[in-house]
């Protein structure tokens, strides 16, 4: 699997284990204060020089464009990736629902997962061969899908990029994300939520996955604007099983006892993060980091203080905002040529006034 997105796979299958946990790990101390509309506040010294946590929270303002229900009922084709969690689901249900809110026909095409290359190739011919006015492409392949997608262009489509956009210059426009300012991000609200200094470690996945590559870029720049930061240990495991990130820290905790961060790839990392310092009888003293919100259990192990920040992509959003543009687009009106969708950084402090209808379609917010 090689897509920026593939980071998101088999989190939904994973998100019973994390609610089973707000029961089972003991709290950590909540010591961090959050304004809830912005970046750090008061109190933030990348130097170290101050004692105490800074204001993490981040919020970020998310808007639709303005359109109006086109006189023509556009054929619109979405080729996805994947639906096999909780972003990519709700990001498919959100772009066929403002498809039909601004009445257009939507059909949204599931390739299976990143090695489906070929089905994927299949899916935009046949979708050709309906004669779209539009195809929207969650690439499996960036590069391999090209030749598929200039022969619907050459047909008369106009083509899109979402989430991970294939790699040719005549898109029309693109709505996704930029993973090494969100792992930058992220990386400093867990910095300063330590106050600035200490030892922490990075505990990625997907190692070869460009996603990876993102992310760790983001920690790195992070890292360069806080001196007093040590990174000890840089590990990665080949996928997202929280139990290896757990493996990877109680290691790291063997060595370096006095460790206070980690960062890693999703939530459910983070959380297994937090598992190995609490069987290490150092709970309170590890702070964890990731991304993307899964369920419910997730938001209650914030609010419970076991993960005091978590950072969040709205795929909601992602899907409307896709959907916009392109109507947008077919009915002549300019748009951007490339959109990035930021992540918010949730804290405790700041949950409650979170995007969350944004973040997750209806069925995973149950309970919330």
């Amino acid at each position: 699997m090689n897509s920026a997105k593939m980071h998101y796979s088999g989190k939904r299958a994973r998100s019973v284990w994390a609610v089973a946990l707000v029961a089972g790990l003991m709290l950590l101390p909540a010591c961090a204060t959050a304004n809830g509309t912005g970046g750090a506040g008061a109190g933030q010294n990348p130097a170290g020089g101050a004692a105490g946590p800074a204001s993490v929270g981040l919020l970020n303002d998310y808007s639709l464009p303005k359109v109006d229900k086109p006189a023509k009922r556009y054929k619109i084709f979405v080729v996805q990736a994947h639906q096999t969690d909780a972003f990519a689901q709700s990001s498919a249900a959100a772009i066929k629902q403002q498809g039909e809110d601004l009445g257009v026909d939507v059909t949204v095409l599931d390739a299976g997962g990143y090695t489906e290359v070929q089905k994927q190739i299949s899916q935009i011919q046949a979708a050709t061969a309906q004669k779209p006015d539009a195809i929207v492409v969650w690439s499996t392949d960036p590069t391999a899908i090209v030749p598929a997608l200039k022969e619907a262009e050459r047909g008369g489509a106009k083509i899109y990029g979402w989430i991970q956009p294939p790699t040719m210059d005549s898109l029309v426009a693109t709505v996704n994300s930029d993973y090494t300012s969100d792992a930058k991000a992220y990386s400093k609200a867990l910095f300063d939520y330590i106050g600035g200094s200490g030892e922490v470690m990075a505990a990625f996945g997907a190692c070869a996955s460009q996603y990876y590559t993102d992310l760790h870029k983001g920690m790195e720049a992070a890292l360069a604007e806080y001196p007093n930061i040590k990174l000890v240990t840089d590990e990665c495991s080949p996928d997202f099983d929280p139990s290896k990130t757990e493996t990877l820290v109680s290691n790291t905790l063997t060595s370096h006892p006095e460790l206070k961060g980690v960062v890693t790839s999703l939530v459910q990392q983070a959380v297994g993060a937090v598992t190995a310092a609490q069987t290490a009888g150092k709970s309170g003293q590890v702070t964890a980091v990731g991304e993307a919100l899964a369920d419910c259990g997730q938001i209650q192990l914030l609010k419970q203080g076991q993960l005091p920040i978590i950072a969040g992509l709205p795929a909601v959003y992602f899907g409307q905002l896709m959907m916009s543009t392109v109507v947008q687009s077919l009915e002549g009106q300019p748009v951007e040529k490339q959109q990035i969708v930021p992540s918010n950084v949730y804290t405790k402090e700041n949950i409650d006034k979170a995007p969350l209808n944004l973040e997750l379609a209806d069925n995973f917010r149950n309970g919330c």
